[in-house]
């Protein structure tokens, strides 16, 4: 069974073209990664400081791997000072 995730991310007002540009900066070595199957960031239509990450995963054990890379923890680090506030959620259909 896959794993889907939904990342959410909340920009502070003034920091939001450098939150993009980080978020961006994940995605092609993300899309590289082994066990990637999906990983899209959205912005929302109706809030334009709030950034989804849309993830499709081949195991949690991919998931994981991904978690732990050092561009994820980069990442982690460094947008904390640029966001209101982050949620990650895993999903699955019903």
């Amino acid at each position: 069974m896959t794993i889907s995730v939904i990342a959410n991310f909340k920009a502070k007002s003034d920091q939001k073209e450098t939150l993009e540009a980080l978020l961006k900066s994940v995605i092609e070595p993300t899309l590289k990664e082994e066990g990637c199957l999906k990983y899209e960031l959205y912005i929302s239509e109706n809030d334009a400081s709030r950034y989804f990450f849309l993830e499709e995963w081949r195991s949690r054990e991919d998931l994981d791997i991904h978690l732990a890379s050092d561009y994820i923890q980069s990442l982690f680090g460094n947008i904390q000072s640029l966001i209101e506030s982050s949620d990650i959620v895993e999903i699955k259909k019903i």
